[in-house]
């Protein structure tokens, strides 16, 4: 079991916001043993999968909350941009 530093937590939960790739996200990380990293990467409830995760529905809902409130002030792009984003993720999850 890895123990992460507070500041690769941030790091982790951040990439995941930020889209980036696992061998960015390698290069980021301070003071670990790589191997261990790619060792807890390849298991299914990791804890590195589960920051990176949760730095994605962090971004999905800030910029959701963003978009809606600008929808409610009568942005018309913006809610143009919210409703096809709601759409886009019924798909996903018919899919």
């Amino acid at each position: 079991m890895l123990n992460l530093s507070d500041i690769n937590k941030e790091i982790l939960i951040n990439s995941g916001a930020f889209g980036y790739l696992k061998k960015e996200i390698f290069q980021l990380l301070q003071d670990v043993d790589i191997k261990e990293i790619k060792k807890d990467f390849k298991s299914k409830n990791s804890e590195i999968k589960k920051l990176i995760k949760k730095g994605k529905v962090m971004r999905n809902y800030v910029l959701d909350k963003k978009l809606f409130e600008l929808a409610k002030s009568g942005d018309m792009k913006a809610h143009d941009t919210f409703s096809a984003q709601l759409g886009m993720r019924k798909l996903k999850k018919n899919n």
